[in-house]
Formats: structure tokens, C-alpha cells, sequence
């Protein structure tokens, strides 16, 4: 349930970008990877704080989605929904390659350290030792989701959001300034994939990333199967399936040795 509800943060935002631009977009994994590897580096090769490092990363990653979405993607907005769900591929390969360049600069791709919360907090539900990164999970997940729903029901532009995504077009007519939420969509979208990578890899380690810091393949087929059983659309039903799919992704690995079932 702790996997599927991170995961969730990765379902979330293609969601929200679907429900905003009717496009898939299949770098939703890699969008926050250059972030979390940053604080990831901050971290450990320069011992900053770990919380510090986390909002430094995640502010990169705020920084790169509002980037991409004005020197790319506002490029495409006219263009078919088909082209731009093929640009997110390009997208995610150049992401994913700066984010396995950044150790390599840095120190040469040794990284001898541990990206590790300093909570000592833990409980157990035996075999499992859940430490203070399952925690840190469990409180950090569920405020998230909180604050994403007051933010697109309460707020002016959360609102405008939701307006636009029913109908851009008359939106744009009564003054709501479509190409600013645009940017603002794909900045959440950064935050909540750098997010889900920063609340991972402290459970996990680096390994299970196999060289890519979202975790590749999996992680897209788990997170967009989610999106999807939300018809595109419910946040809600989204993060449930997510969290599902994470359980039935555990389940599998238990019983079989091999998570590949899943997949």
C-alpha cells in the first residue's frame, strides 16, 4: 500500500495533464528525475541536510517542468494530441539521460553514501520493519492528495484548471489565462514525480531504478494503468487503483519471487 500509494503521486499527475491537454504523457516517471537526483547528490556528497536537499530538489523540479512546458511543449499546443504524447518520449529520454549524467559529473558515479531520512520513528507488521522512510511516506502521501484537492477546489486556479479542462477553448473567450495553468499543470507534475522518486529511493535503494532514477518501465506501466482505470479523469479512483496495483505488485513478489507477473 506504501508503494502503490507513491506511486499514486506519479498517477495523479498524468491525470491532470490529460484532464488538461488531452495528452499522455509518458514522461511523467522522468519529469521529476533531474530534481532527485540533485537533492540525492546534495545529500550525500555534499552532506546537506536531508530535508533541505529534499526542497531543493524539488524546487529544481519545479523549475524544469515550468521550463519545459514553455520552451516545448507551449511550442506544440496547436499541434495533434499524438505529436505531443511523442514528444513526452523525447522528453523522458532526455531527462532520464541528464539524470544518469549528473553522478557521473559529479563523482564519477561513485556514490558511496545513503539518501536515508534521519526519523528514527518505526513500527512493525511482522516480517516487515517499517523505518522512518515508510513513515515518512505514510504522513507525506496523504497531505499531498489533501492539498492537491484544495488547491484544484478551493483556489482560483484551481478552479480555472477545472474549467479549462472541461472546455479550453470557451475558458480562453471568458479571460482565463489557459497558457499559465498550462505551466502550472506541468509544474505540479514535475514536483509530484520528483516527490514519488525522493519517497522511493530511501525504501528501496538505488538498485531498483536499474539505472533510471523513476524507475523506468515498471513504474510507467503501473502508474499509467492506474491513470487509466481512472478513466483519465478521477483523481480518487486513480489513487485507489494505484495503491491497489501496488498491492497486487507485492503480493506477486511474495508469492512468486518475481514482480515480472505483474507486469
Amino acid at each position: 500500500a506504501v508503494f502503490g500509494a507513491i506511486n499514486s503521486l506519479v498517477a495523479i499527475s498524468i491525470v491532470l495533464v490529460y484532464r488538461a491537454s488531452r495528452v499522455v504523457n509518458f514522461a511523467a516517471a522522468e519529469f521529476g528525475s533531474v530534481g532527485a537526483v540533485l537533492a540525492i547528490e546534495l545529500h550525500i556528497q555534499d552532506h546537506v541536510n536531508y530535508f533541505a536537499a529534499l526542497l531543493a530538489g524539488l524546487a529544481a523540479a519545479e523549475h524544469i517542468g515550468a521550463l519545459l512546458e514553455v520552451t516545448v511543449f507551449r511550442r506544440f499546443a496547436d499541434a495533434p494530441r499524438l505529436i505531443v504524447a511523442v514528444v513526452t518520449i523525447g522528453v523522458a529520454q532526455l531527462l532520464n539521460g541528464i539524470s544518469i549524467l549528473i553522478p557521473v559529473e559529479w563523482t564519477n558515479g561513485t556514490n558511496a553514501g545513503t539518501f536515508s531520512t534521519p526519523w528514527s520513528a518505526q513500527f512493525k507488521i511482522a516480517p516487515v520493519v517499517f523505518n522512518g522512510n515508510y513513515v515518512l511516506a505514510i504522513l507525506v502521501v496523504p497531505v499531498v492528495l489533501v492539498f492537491l484537492v484544495w488547491f484544484l477546489r478551493f483556489t482560483s486556479y484551481g478552479v480555472a484548471i477545472r474549467a479549462a479542462a472541461d472546455n479550453a477553448d470557451r475558458a480562453q473567450l471568458l479571460g482565463v489565462p489557459v497558457g499559465r495553468l498550462a505551466t502550472i499543470i506541468w509544474t505540479i507534475t514535475g514536483i509530484l514525480s520528483a516527490l514519488a522518486v525522493l519517497l522511493r529511493v530511501p525504501i528501496v535503494g538505488f538498485a531498483s531504478f536499474d539505472g533510471v532514477s523513476s524507475g523506468g518501465l515498471p513504474l510507467l506501466l503501473e502508474t499509467l494503468t492506474a491513470a487509466v482505470i481512472g478513466g483519465m479523469t478521477s483523481l480518487p479512483t486513480t489513487v485507489v487503483a494505484a495503491v491497489g496495483l501496488g498491492v497486487v505488485d507485492q503480493l506477486s513478489a511474495w508469492t512468486f519471487r518475481d514482480a515480472n507477473y505483474v507486469d
